[in-house]
C-alpha cells in the first residue's frame, strides 16, 4: 500500500541521438565463455557470455561481450553522474551467425536495483566499460 509506485513516472530519457546508433559486427565464441561479475550485493554472479560485438566510435575500436539472449550490459562516462552508477542494459537481436547487426544505445535502460532497494543486478565486465559518455537512453533523473 505504499504510495511511492503510484508516484513514480519513469525515468528521464535524453534525446534520440543518432551519434549512438552502429553497425557493429557480431562473433559468437567458438566456446562460451562464464565470467563472474560484480552484483549489488558483492555476490559474484557466474555469467554466460556467449559472443562479442565490436563497433567503431570517434576513429578507435571497441569490443563489448554480450551475454546469452542478446543481453548487453555497459558502463560508460555517464555512470554514476548522469546515469546509474552500476551501468545501464541493452537488449540485442542477435542473428543466427556471426553478421552485422544494429547498436542502437538509445535502446540503454536501468537495471531494476535503481527501482528499489528490494532487487539485485549484475555490474558489466571490464572489458564492457566504455570510456566515453553515452548521452543515450535511461538516465537516473525521474521524470516529475
Amino acid at each position: 500500500n505504499h504510495p511511492a509506485p503510484e508516484k513514480f513516472k519513469a525515468y528521464q530519457l535524453y534525446p534520440t541521438n543518432t551519434d549512438f546508433i552502429f553497425n557493429a559486427d557480431f562473433k559468437y565464441f567458438e566456446n562460451v565463455k562464464f565470467e563472474d561479475v560484480k552484483s549489488q550485493l558483492g555476490i559474484p554472479s557466474n555469467q554466460k557470455f556467449i559472443g562479442s560485438l565490436s563497433f567503431s566510435y570517434n576513429n578507435q575500436e571497441y569490443t563489448l561481450d554480450v551475454g546469452e539472449g542478446g543481453f548487453l550490459m555497459v558502463l560508460d562516462a555517464t555512470s554514476g553522474e548522469q546515469t546509474y552508477g552500476g551501468g545501464r542494459y541493452l537488449d540485442l537481436e542477435l542473428p543466427d551467425y556471426n553478421d552485422t547487426i544494429t547498436l542502437d544505445f538509445n535502446k540503454l535502460y536501468n537495471p531494476p536495483c535503481i527501482f528499489s532497494d528490494f532487487t539485485t543486478c549484475i555490474y558489466p565486465p571490464r572489458q564492457n566499460e566504455l570510456p566515453f559518455k553515452i548521452f543515450a537512453g535511461e538516465t537516473s533523473k525521474p521524470n516529475e
